[in-house]
C-alpha cells in the first residue's frame, strides 16, 4: 500500500498518516507518547472524532473533506489543538501533504506536527463545562445582538429619523424665510445628524442584505465606516457566480465579521491600506482581511469579546477563524466556510 512508504520515525515531531476516511494508518511512537498513548491504541480510530476537540475536530474534518479535491494547497500548514489522554490538549503546528497512488488517485495524507511551547493545559471536566457555557453565551449573545440591531434600527429610521427630518424641513423653511446664519448653521447640523443616523441604522440592520445583495450591501457598510477616515480599504470578491449559494445565515455572519473587524481596524490598528477579500467556490467561502496597521502581540492580548463573536460566527457555520499579527507587522483575519456542494 502507498500509505507504506510514508513511514518513518522520525524523534522530534509527530509523524501521522490517515487514509481517505480520515482513520489513523500510521502514527510514530514519539507521536503516540505525546498523546500518552500506545501506538495500537490509535491506528485505525478516525483522527478528528477521536483525538481532537469535539467542536474543531468537526470543522477540521468538515475542511478538510471539501478541499482535499478541490484546494489542497490550502491544508499544506495548519495549527489545532489535540487531544491527550489525560485529558489535556496541545498545540500542534502541521505540515501535510497528499499521498497519491502511481494512478495520481488520493490514498491518504502525511503529516508532520510539531509541538508548539508552552501550549499544553488540562481540560478538567469543570473546565470543558466552562469553555462549553462559554461557547453558548457567545452564541445566544449573537442572536440576541441581532435582535436588539434589528429593533434599534427601526426605531432610528421609523421614529427619531422621521422626528430629525420634520424637524429639519421646519428649520430649513424658517431659514429660506428669514436668511438666517445661524439657523442656516443649524440646518447643516441637522442634516449631518440625520445622515449619520441614516449610515448607523444601515449599519445595524440586516435589511441592506436582503435589499442590496450581500456584495452592494457590504461595499456600503465599508464606505460608510471608513468615511471621513485616511483608511483606504479594497473590497472584491472572486467566484460571484457562486455567491447564490451562500445561505442568509452565511451572508450574515460573513458581513458582520467583515464590519467587526473593519472597525477593529478603523479604531485600533492605525493603518493606511485594508483589503477585504471574499473567494467563493463551490466547496468553499473564504475571507481574508489585511491591514497594514501596527500590528499586536496575539499571545500577550486579552481575547476581545469582538474577536470571540466572530469567532463563534465562523464556527457556527462549520468553519475556522484564524488571525496572523505582531506588533509592527499588521494584522491577517482568515476565516474559511465549507460550503454543500450544487
Amino acid at each position: 500500500m502507498h500509505l507504506d512508504k510514508e513511514r518513518k520515525e522520525p524523534q522530534d515531531c509527530l509523524l501521522l498518516v490517515l487514509d481517505t476516511a480520515f482513520s489513523v494508518h500510521h502514527i510514530n511512537r514519539y507521536g503516540a507518547a505525546l498523546l500518552g498513548y500506545e501506538v495500537h491504541e490509535i491506528i485505525g480510530k478516525n483522527w478528528f472524532d477521536h483525538f481532537l476537540p469535539h467542536e474543531e475536530g468537526c470543522h477540521l474534518k468538515s475542511l478538510f473533506q471539501k478541499l482535499v479535491p478541490t484546494d489542497p494547497h490550502k491544508l499544506e500548514h495548519f495549527e489545532n489543538a489535540v487531544l491527550c489522554k489525560d485529558g489535556s490538549y496541545c498545540l500542534v503546528k502541521w505540515h501535510n501533504k497528499l499521498i497519491h497512488n502511481a494512478a495520481g488517485a488520493w490514498v491518504g495524507s502525511s503529516s508532520k506536527g510539531y509541538l508548539l511551547p508552552d501550549t499544553q493545559q488540562v481540560l478538567n471536566p469543570p473546565a470543558r463545562e466552562q469553555i462549553a457555557y462559554r461557547k453558548r453565551a457567545t452564541e445566544a449573545f449573537i442572536e440576541t445582538q441581532e435582535k436588539e440591531r434589528a429593533l434599534i434600527a427601526e426605531i432610528l429610521h421609523e421614529h427619531v429619523g422621521q422626528l430629525l427630518t420634520s424637524c429639519h424641513l421646519l428649520i430649513e423653511g424658517e431659514q429660506r424665510d428669514r436668511q438666517s446664519p445661524s439657523l442656516a448653521i443649524a440646518t447643516n447640523y441637522l442634516r449631518q445628524g440625520i445622515d449619520q443616523l441614516r449610515n448607523l441604522s444601515h449599519q445595524l440592520s440586516a435589511q441592506p442584505l436582503q435589499v442590496h445583495g450581500f456584495a452592494n450591501a457590504t461595499r456600503q457598510m465599508i464606505k460608510d465606516l471608513t468615511a471621513g477616515k485616511t483608511l483606504k480599504v479594497a473590497f472584491h470578491i472572486e467566484g460571484k457566480q457562486h455567491l447564490k449559494q451562500l445561505s442568509a445565515d452565511v451572508q450574515l455572519h460573513l458581513f458582520r465579521i467583515i464590519q467587526e473587524q473593519v472597525t477593529n481596524i478603523r479604531q485600533h490598528a492605525r493603518a493606511n491600506q485594508a483589503t477585504v477579500s471574499l473567494t467563493i467556490t463551490r466547496h468553499l467561502a473564504e475571507l481574508n482581511i489585511t491591514d497594514d496597521g501596527q500590528g499586536f502581540d496575539l499571545d500577550s492580548r486579552s481575547i476581545s469579546f469582538g474577536l470571540l463573536g466572530m469567532q463563534s460566527r465562523a464556527e457556527n457555520l462549520g468553519g475556522l477563524l484564524r488571525i496572523k499579527t505582531a506588533p509592527g507587522a499588521g494584522c491577517s483575519l482568515q476565516v474559511m466556510i465549507p460550503l454543500d456542494s450544487l
